[in-house]
Protein backbone atom coordinates (compact mmCIF):
# COMPACT_ATOMS: atom_id res chain seq x y z
CA UNK A 1 0.00 0.00 0.00
CA UNK A 2 1.25 3.42 -0.51
CA UNK A 3 1.48 5.64 2.30
CA UNK A 4 2.33 9.25 2.94
CA UNK A 5 3.12 10.51 6.08
CA UNK A 6 2.80 14.67 6.51
CA UNK A 7 4.24 15.87 9.45
CA UNK A 8 2.37 19.90 9.59
CA UNK A 9 3.87 22.19 10.74
CA UNK A 10 1.40 23.57 12.85
CA UNK A 11 2.55 26.98 15.21
CA UNK A 12 1.78 25.45 18.38
CA UNK A 13 2.03 21.34 19.00
CA UNK A 14 1.94 18.85 17.13
CA UNK A 15 -0.37 17.41 13.81
CA UNK A 16 0.28 14.58 11.95
CA UNK A 17 -1.59 13.26 8.71
CA UNK A 18 -0.98 9.72 7.16
CA UNK A 19 -2.44 8.76 3.95
CA UNK A 20 -3.27 5.23 3.78
CA UNK A 21 -4.62 4.34 -0.15
CA UNK A 22 -7.85 5.87 0.46
CA UNK A 23 -8.04 6.72 4.46
CA UNK A 24 -6.78 9.51 6.48
CA UNK A 25 -5.42 9.16 9.86
CA UNK A 26 -4.61 12.50 11.86
CA UNK A 27 -2.88 12.13 14.83
CA UNK A 28 -3.32 15.31 17.27
CA UNK A 29 -4.33 18.85 16.11
CA UNK A 30 -2.10 21.62 17.04
CA UNK A 31 -3.67 24.71 19.36
CA UNK A 32 -6.28 26.87 17.90
CA UNK A 33 -5.32 29.59 19.86
CA UNK A 34 -1.94 29.62 17.90
CA UNK A 35 -3.92 28.78 14.36
CA UNK A 36 -3.14 25.23 14.37
CA UNK A 37 -6.47 23.93 13.53
CA UNK A 38 -7.06 26.19 10.65
CA UNK A 39 -3.67 25.14 9.38
CA UNK A 40 -4.92 21.10 9.89
CA UNK A 41 -7.88 22.49 8.17
CA UNK A 42 -6.35 24.29 5.29
CA UNK A 43 -3.90 21.38 4.47
CA UNK A 44 -6.00 18.83 4.74
CA UNK A 45 -8.41 20.94 1.88
CA UNK A 46 -5.60 20.79 -0.26
CA UNK A 47 -5.33 17.11 0.21
CA UNK A 48 -8.65 16.56 -0.79
CA UNK A 49 -9.83 15.20 2.53
CA UNK A 50 -13.45 15.24 3.18
CA UNK A 51 -13.24 13.12 5.97
CA UNK A 52 -10.71 11.62 8.24
CA UNK A 53 -11.45 7.88 8.98
CA UNK A 54 -9.49 7.49 12.47
CA UNK A 55 -8.79 10.57 14.38
CA UNK A 56 -6.09 10.26 17.07
CA UNK A 57 -5.70 12.65 20.28
CA UNK A 58 -2.84 11.90 21.90
CA UNK A 59 -3.54 13.35 25.71
CA UNK A 60 -5.35 16.18 27.32
CA UNK A 61 -3.16 19.09 26.30
CA UNK A 62 -4.05 22.19 24.43
CA UNK A 63 -1.51 21.74 21.55
CA UNK A 64 -2.25 18.60 20.73
CA UNK A 65 -6.51 18.47 21.57
CA UNK A 66 -7.57 22.23 20.39
CA UNK A 67 -6.88 22.40 16.95
CA UNK A 68 -9.72 19.57 16.74
CA UNK A 69 -12.17 21.96 17.01
CA UNK A 70 -11.75 23.44 14.22
CA UNK A 71 -11.96 20.65 12.87
CA UNK A 72 -15.77 20.71 14.10
CA UNK A 73 -16.31 24.17 12.69
CA UNK A 74 -15.58 23.59 9.42
CA UNK A 75 -17.74 20.72 9.30
CA UNK A 76 -14.69 17.82 8.35
CA UNK A 77 -16.75 14.46 9.52
CA UNK A 78 -14.87 11.86 11.85
CA UNK A 79 -15.29 8.71 11.55
CA UNK A 80 -13.84 7.57 14.75
CA UNK A 81 -11.96 9.20 17.66
CA UNK A 82 -9.09 7.46 19.77
CA UNK A 83 -8.30 8.89 23.00
CA UNK A 84 -5.98 7.01 26.05
CA UNK A 85 -6.97 4.73 27.81
CA UNK A 86 -5.65 6.70 30.72
CA UNK A 87 -7.15 9.25 32.88
CA UNK A 88 -5.09 12.24 34.10
CA UNK A 89 -3.97 12.13 37.88
CA UNK A 90 -6.04 14.58 40.61
CA UNK A 91 -3.36 16.74 41.39
CA UNK A 92 -1.34 16.61 38.73
CA UNK A 93 0.20 20.10 37.57
CA UNK A 94 0.77 19.30 34.06
CA UNK A 95 -3.27 19.06 33.81
CA UNK A 96 -4.86 21.79 34.95
CA UNK A 97 -8.42 21.82 35.69
CA UNK A 98 -9.31 24.43 33.00
CA UNK A 99 -7.46 22.21 30.35
CA UNK A 100 -9.22 19.32 31.81
CA UNK A 101 -12.60 20.96 31.13
CA UNK A 102 -11.54 22.04 27.28
CA UNK A 103 -10.54 18.17 26.51
CA UNK A 104 -13.74 17.17 27.48
CA UNK A 105 -15.67 19.60 25.76
CA UNK A 106 -13.43 18.84 22.70
CA UNK A 107 -14.10 15.26 22.85
CA UNK A 108 -17.96 15.86 23.57
CA UNK A 109 -17.89 18.10 20.51
CA UNK A 110 -17.10 15.56 18.42
CA UNK A 111 -18.86 12.71 19.78
CA UNK A 112 -21.82 14.56 18.96
CA UNK A 113 -20.61 15.42 15.64
CA UNK A 114 -20.75 11.38 15.17
CA UNK A 115 -17.37 10.71 15.96
CA UNK A 116 -17.68 7.16 17.10
CA UNK A 117 -15.13 7.03 20.39
CA UNK A 118 -12.65 4.71 21.83
CA UNK A 119 -10.07 4.40 24.74
CA UNK A 120 -7.85 1.84 22.91
CA UNK A 121 -4.64 0.40 25.00
CA UNK A 122 -1.54 -0.59 24.06
CA UNK A 123 -1.63 -3.85 21.61
CA UNK A 124 -5.10 -2.68 19.92
CA UNK A 125 -4.56 -2.79 16.32
CA UNK A 126 -6.82 -1.30 13.00
CA UNK A 127 -6.01 -2.51 9.83
CA UNK A 128 -6.19 0.06 6.59
CA UNK A 129 -5.81 -2.75 3.84
CA UNK A 130 -2.27 -4.05 4.16
CA UNK A 131 -1.38 -1.38 7.29
CA UNK A 132 -1.93 -2.27 10.90
CA UNK A 133 -1.73 0.62 13.19
CA UNK A 134 -1.64 -0.32 16.54
CA UNK A 135 -1.01 1.36 20.15
CA UNK A 136 2.51 0.32 21.75
CA UNK A 137 0.99 2.78 24.84
CA UNK A 138 -0.26 3.44 27.60
CA UNK A 139 -1.48 -0.38 29.22
CA UNK A 140 -4.60 0.49 31.33
CA UNK A 141 -2.12 -0.96 34.03
CA UNK A 142 -0.89 2.69 34.13
CA UNK A 143 -3.67 4.36 35.77
CA UNK A 144 -2.77 2.20 39.46
CA UNK A 145 0.82 3.96 38.75
CA UNK A 146 -0.22 6.82 41.81
CA UNK A 147 3.13 8.57 40.65
CA UNK A 148 1.61 9.32 36.77
CA UNK A 149 2.01 12.44 35.20
CA UNK A 150 -0.34 13.41 31.83
CA UNK A 151 2.72 12.52 29.56
CA UNK A 152 3.18 8.84 31.54
CA UNK A 153 -0.50 8.14 29.64
CA UNK A 154 0.26 9.79 26.49
CA UNK A 155 -0.37 7.53 23.53
CA UNK A 156 2.50 6.26 21.13
CA UNK A 157 1.22 5.19 18.21
CA UNK A 158 2.59 2.74 15.43
CA UNK A 159 2.29 2.24 11.71
CA UNK A 160 3.37 -0.91 9.62
CA UNK A 161 3.10 -1.05 6.24
CA UNK A 162 5.34 -3.59 4.41
CA UNK A 163 9.07 -2.76 5.36
CA UNK A 164 8.21 0.29 7.15
CA UNK A 165 7.89 1.00 10.61
CA UNK A 166 6.10 4.63 11.43
CA UNK A 167 6.33 5.57 15.70
CA UNK A 168 4.59 8.53 16.63
CA UNK A 169 5.32 9.02 20.21
CA UNK A 170 3.67 12.48 20.95
CA UNK A 171 4.90 13.95 24.10
CA UNK A 172 5.64 10.45 26.26
CA UNK A 173 7.77 10.63 28.92
CA UNK A 174 11.15 8.97 29.47
CA UNK A 175 9.00 6.19 31.75
CA UNK A 176 6.11 5.41 28.95
CA UNK A 177 8.98 4.76 26.26
CA UNK A 178 10.81 2.57 29.09
CA UNK A 179 7.28 0.76 29.82
CA UNK A 180 6.96 -0.46 25.41
CA UNK A 181 10.39 -2.08 25.66
CA UNK A 182 10.24 -3.33 29.21
CA UNK A 183 6.67 -4.79 27.98
CA UNK A 184 8.72 -6.49 25.22
CA UNK A 185 6.99 -4.68 22.16
CA UNK A 186 9.01 -5.44 19.19
CA UNK A 187 9.89 -1.46 18.21
CA UNK A 188 13.15 -2.37 16.01
CA UNK A 189 13.36 -1.88 12.18
CA UNK A 190 11.59 1.57 12.60
CA UNK A 191 11.99 3.14 9.96
CA UNK A 192 10.33 6.94 10.95
CA UNK A 193 10.13 8.21 14.38
CA UNK A 194 8.55 11.33 15.48
CA UNK A 195 10.22 11.68 18.37
CA UNK A 196 8.32 12.82 21.71
CA UNK A 197 7.92 16.26 23.09
CA UNK A 198 9.32 18.62 20.43
CA UNK A 199 12.57 17.09 20.42
CA UNK A 200 13.07 17.46 24.66
CA UNK A 201 16.88 15.78 25.38
CA UNK A 202 14.78 14.72 28.85
CA UNK A 203 12.51 12.41 26.27
CA UNK A 204 15.18 10.94 24.10
CA UNK A 205 15.40 8.35 26.63
CA UNK A 206 18.38 6.15 24.79
CA UNK A 207 17.13 2.66 25.99
CA UNK A 208 13.76 3.77 23.25
CA UNK A 209 15.65 5.13 20.46
CA UNK A 210 18.62 1.51 20.82
CA UNK A 211 15.40 -0.70 20.59
CA UNK A 212 14.52 1.46 17.43
CA UNK A 213 17.00 1.28 15.38
CA UNK A 214 19.69 3.16 13.57
CA UNK A 215 17.94 3.36 10.02
CA UNK A 216 15.60 5.77 11.13
CA UNK A 217 14.56 9.48 10.39
CA UNK A 218 13.82 10.99 13.46
CA UNK A 219 10.97 14.18 12.77
CA UNK A 220 11.43 16.88 15.29
CA UNK A 221 8.68 19.53 15.70
CA UNK A 222 9.14 23.08 17.00
CA UNK A 223 8.62 23.65 20.48
CA UNK A 224 5.91 25.37 22.21
CA UNK A 225 6.14 29.01 22.09
CA UNK A 226 6.86 29.98 26.01
CA UNK A 227 10.42 27.98 25.60
CA UNK A 228 11.50 29.99 22.57
CA UNK A 229 10.40 32.47 24.31
CA UNK A 230 12.61 32.18 27.06
CA UNK A 231 15.44 31.84 24.82
CA UNK A 232 15.55 28.02 24.58
CA UNK A 233 17.22 26.98 21.54
CA UNK A 234 14.60 24.54 19.62
CA UNK A 235 15.56 21.73 19.77
CA UNK A 236 18.29 22.43 22.06
CA UNK A 237 22.26 21.48 20.54
CA UNK A 238 22.35 18.49 23.21
CA UNK A 239 19.18 16.75 21.84
CA UNK A 240 20.07 16.63 18.30
CA UNK A 241 23.27 15.17 18.99
CA UNK A 242 21.25 12.77 20.97
CA UNK A 243 19.46 11.97 18.36
CA UNK A 244 21.63 12.00 16.00
CA UNK A 245 24.05 9.33 17.83
CA UNK A 246 20.73 6.77 17.15
CA UNK A 247 19.42 7.84 14.08
CA UNK A 248 20.35 7.48 10.38
CA UNK A 249 19.05 11.55 10.02
CA UNK A 250 17.18 14.06 11.81
CA UNK A 251 14.59 16.36 10.45
CA UNK A 252 12.93 19.64 11.85
CA UNK A 253 10.04 21.09 10.99
CA UNK A 254 10.61 24.06 12.57
CA UNK A 255 13.68 24.27 10.14
CA UNK A 256 12.22 22.59 6.97
CA UNK A 257 8.28 23.38 7.44
CA UNK A 258 5.92 20.36 6.66
CA UNK A 259 7.67 17.73 5.81
CA UNK A 260 6.22 14.77 3.99
CA UNK A 261 7.68 11.16 3.55
CA UNK A 262 6.66 7.98 1.13
CA UNK A 263 6.50 4.81 3.58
Amino acid sequence: MQVRCHFVDVPTGDCTVLELGGETVVVDCGKQRDGGGQCLVGYLGRLGVTRIDLLVITHAHWDHFEGALDLADAGMAVSELWTSCVDPKPGDARATEKEMAGYQATLDRLIAAGATHRRPAAGERRAFGEAAFSILSPAESVNRDDERLIHDGCMVVCLENGADKIIIASDASPKAQQRIVESGIDVSGTTIYRCAHHGGLNEANPVFLAAMGKQMTVIISTRPKAMTQKGVPSPTPEALARYAEYAAAVRITGAEGGIVLPA
